[in-house]
């Protein structure tokens, strides 16, 4: 049977949190760089329609956004949370 002393067995551990930690850093930052890619190509998109609408059509998609959008939030219709 193999004895491991105790300063060998907290070398081991450190190791082990140190790639754990590393693997942790690496899916954050890849899971980060997805969120900021994603709301890149959303304000692209929005910016592109905004580019096609008159004023008129713009107002009167932004008071359909005021009236949807507490439905979409879980808020009441009438305004009042």
């Amino acid at each position: 049977m193999s004895t491991v002393s105790r300063s060998q067995r907290l070398e081991q551990i450190l190791q082990v949190a140190a790639r754990e930690y590393d693997d942790l850093s690496q899916t954050f930052a890849n899971l980060d760089g997805k969120a900021q890619n994603t709301i890149t190509a959303a304000g692209i998109f929005l910016a592109a329609i905004t580019a096609f609408l008159d004023q008129a059509r713009l107002q009167q998609y932004l008071q359909i956004g005021r009236t949807f959008s507490p439905i979409f939030l879980g808020g009441r219709r009438d305004g009042y949370s």
